[in-house]
């Protein structure tokens, strides 16, 4: 059976391919950080509570926790694209309807995860942006693909 600590090493090994460094944050389970002149990106790894029965929608309630723990202060000005991944139960809804469908100027949760350790499956959801995210995405996929079961998107 794969473990929390399996899928954070395996996301640490992945991110750090990609050029992203680990982040000390409070609140979250990994924190994984690129900022570049041009783009600031994010990968945010949360345990799901146990009285969350339905990770997907709870992520969008997570926003500014998200922010804070990728150093985000100032609204407009080089704000997150984010990519979480969630720790706890499997989703009920589509994650697709969790991601940001525009770009609000202030966090951006551009993909999910959801990683389901109990039935070792995972489903991902990404929106727009994929040019310059995509590839960062894909990475962190396949990287869990690894360890876990991809779920089709229709679960």
């Amino acid at each position: 059976m794969t473990t929390r600590d399996d899928v954070l090493d395996i996301l640490e090994r992945a991110l750090t391919e990609r050029k992203f460094h680990r982040r000390p944050a409070d609140g979250p389970a990994g924190c994984w950080v690129r900022r570049t002149a041009m783009t600031n990106r994010a990968l945010i790894a949360l345990d799901v509570p146990d009285d969350v029965d339905d990770p997907a929608p709870w992520v969008r309630t997570q926003r500014r926790l998200c922010a804070r723990s990728v150093g985000f202060k100032i609204p407009f000005l080089y704000h997150p694209g984010i990519q979480v991944v969630t720790l706890g139960p499997a989703a009920k809804t589509h994650p697709v309807d969790a991601v940001d469908r525009i770009d609000n100027q202030w966090c951006v949760i551009q993909a999910i995860h959801v990683v389901d350790l109990q039935s070792g499956r995972f489903v991902s959801a990404s929106t727009w942006g994929q040019v310059i995210s995509g590839p960062d995405q894909q990475a962190v996929a396949r990287a869990l693909a690894t360890l876990l079961t991809p779920q089709p998107p229709d679960g």
